[in-house]
């Protein structure tokens, strides 16, 4: 009797992510009206110059249509350019917004210590005792560091530290989005989701750990549903996940999501064979 075929998991369909994309928008738009402090990260529109504003709004509505088939009239060639290189396109608009959009607002709290403290000789020890050792070298000994060898301003070394991190939240949505989808135009449309977070905001040079461990979260979530379902990505969601842990006491929930994973790659890998 002949082995019954193989069911494959089939993505998710492209009309779904441009439903999530029109509750997006549409929660976004609502949220302009709900009074500041209910709704964080969602009515950021209505704080910026109203061209700036309506115009991502507008940005996102266009979006919703990406995943049906509007059968543009490319070539080819053009065709298997924009299917190869859209992580590249999608790693300008973000540089793009990282680097024209700052946030004008400026954070209140930590964030004013923080930035007071890179002037300060002894500032760190004095207000941020509790910090994480690899939080203290990345956040503050190399950005004073580069600053006390180039002469250039700690803001800007941080604004160059956010962006390099936004590209890497890139790199991870693109990562993402093509082990799940079959069809580059699927996989461009599911890291756009991904960075298109509110947390994209923290940056535009927020020397805390929340932006590193953001990315870590986002990278454990990405990589352990890699190992479980393609069976690559283990050491590597090793690595992230003890960096998330290393750089902020939040980090610890991220070792439940790699606990799981290791349990569920261990119990269906063979015995003796290799774990990538």
């Amino acid at each position: 009797m002949a082995d019954p075929k193989p069911q494959v998991a089939r993505p998710p369909a492209p009309a779904v992510f441009g439903f999530v994309l029109l509750a997006s928008l549409i929660l976004r738009i609502a949220a302009g009206w709900v009074p500041v402090g209910y709704v964080w990260g969602l009515f950021t529109w209505r704080e910026v110059s109203p061209p700036v504003g309506w115009g991502l709004i507008g940005l996102l509505g266009l979006g919703i249509f990406i995943p049906f088939p509007l059968r543009p009239r490319l070539t080819n060639a053009q065709a298997a350019m924009l299917s190869k290189h859209w992580p590249l396109l999608l790693a300008l608009g973000i540089a793009l917004l990282v680097c024209l959009v700052p946030d004008q607002l400026e954070f209140v709290g930590d964030y004013a210590l923080r930035r007071v403290a890179l002037d300060s000789a002894r500032g760190f020890e004095l207000m941020f005792r509790q910090a994480m050792p690899l939080d203290r070298w990345l956040n503050h000994d190399v950005p004073v560091g580069i600053a006390s060898s180039t002469g250039w301003a700690t803001a800007s070394i941080l604004r160059g530290v956010g962006l390099a991190e936004a590209l890497l939240l890139v790199c991870v949505g693109t990562r993402f989005g093509r082990k799940l989808c079959s069809r580059e135009r699927d996989a461009a449309l599911v890291a756009l989701l991904i960075c298109s977070g509110g947390y994209l905001t923290l940056y535009s040079g927020y020397s805390k750990p929340t932006p590193q461990l953001i990315l870590a979260t986002i990278a454990v979530g990405t990589l352990g549903w890699e190992w479980v379902t393609h069976g690559s990505g283990g050491i590597l969601l090793a690595v992230v996940t003890a960096f998330g842990v290393a750089i902020h006491r939040g980090g610890v929930p991220l070792l439940l999501p790699f606990a799981v994973a290791w349990w569920i790659v261990a119990r269906s890998h063979p015995a003796g064979s290799p774990i990538e």
